[in-house]
């Protein structure tokens, strides 16, 4: 059985994982991926439906065609959101933060109040919705999994217990948060379609879309670091693992093959080395994972520095997304 200390880096290497894939390819997410609790191998994550408190999956669905005439109260919302989240990896980047459970949990909450103190146009309540169903069941979990930490003392077995529990809260949360950016994604492309003809709208566009269809690999990676030394077949997690980082570095020449403004260049340019490197890393993990310990030790050295980086970008990435939106407000 592996102890707490083990699990809990194992935890670590989770959120190093989904700061890695946000700051690499989607760019908007911010809080980890769990740890997977099934026994029969793991199946791909698909971002169809929202699976909201084990009840029947709520409808996402929006539309991508253009807007002749955007909603100004629309726009002005998708810059609100974007902004928010940018700020919140901004917070969430603190090591002081990052390190008291407690200080964590009350941002979060404070998080939680602002979206809820938004005001959603009716094209973006069904994703508002979803978001706040979202954000809800991650604070009641982690708030859950804090109180029970600090009352388990050095009992192992209740750690373990709280530890998974908390997993699944991730794991849920993880899927769910997918869907949510894929439709705020969906509002953005349908604000910014209607100015093809403006070259930042039409490469944001793109990079949109091309967030979108990476999202299956990009979950996929997750749910197989999740699933590394857990009861599944390792085999057949670690050649789901593989497949998935293989599809996720194929994004890397999409992103080389768009028309980049030049004001574009630079940041196109890091996300492109992000998949590269992000990929990189883990093909090596899988490498040495089970024959060198230290050789192991220096890639989760490199994811982290990399998982730094790449959450640097996740923000400048939110905030171009903002400044996008912006001009077509004017």
């Amino acid at each position: 059985m592996l102890s707490m200390r083990m699990l809990n880096e194992r935890y670590a290497l989770r959120v190093l994982a989904l700061v890695l894939i946000a700051g690499a390819c989607s760019g908007s997410s911010g809080a980890p991926a769990p740890e997977s609790t099934s026994t029969s191998g793991v199946a791909p994550v698909t971002t169809s439906s929202l699976v909201v408190a084990s009840t029947a999956p709520a409808s996402t669905t929006t539309t991508t065609a253009p807007v002749d005439e955007a909603s100004e109260e629309l726009t002005d919302f998708l810059i609100t959101t974007y902004e928010m989240l940018a700020d919140r990896l901004v917070v969430q980047a603190d090591p002081v933060i990052a390190s008291d459970p407690q200080l964590g949990l009350e941002r979060m909450a404070q998080f939680s109040d602002e979206w809820l103190s938004l005001r959603a146009p009716e094209e973006a309540q069904q994703m508002y919705l979803d978001a706040i169903s979202v954000w809800t069941a991650l604070l009641s979990g982690y708030e859950n999994w804090v109180s029970n930490n600090a009352d388990a003392g050095d009992d192992e077995t209740f750690l373990r217990l709280s530890f998974n529990e908390f997993q699944r809260v991730l794991n849920k949360f993880a899927r769910n948060l997918a869907v949510v950016q894929a439709s705020q994604a969906e509002l953005s492309i349908s604000v910014l379609s209607g100015r093809v003809s403006d070259p930042a709208a039409a490469y944001t566009v793109e990079t949109l879309r091309l967030d979108i269809a990476s999202t299956d690999a990009s979950n996929r990676i997750l749910a197989g670091v999740g699933a590394l030394n857990s009861l599944a077949d390792q085999d057949a997690v670690r050649a789901d693992l593989a497949s998935a980082v293989e599809d996720f570095a194929a994004f890397a020449e999409r992103w080389r093959e768009l028309d980049v403004p030049p004001e574009f260049v630079d940041l196109n340019g890091r996300i492109v080395d992000g998949i590269d490197t992000t990929a990189s890393l883990y093909r090596e993990m899988l490498a040495v994972m089970d024959t060198d310990a230290a050789a192991l030790d220096v890639v989760v050295g490199q994811l982290q520095t990399e998982g730094r980086s790449a959450q640097r970008l996740a923000v400048d990435r939110l905030r171009n997304l903002a400044d996008v939106l912006r001009g077509s407000s004017n």
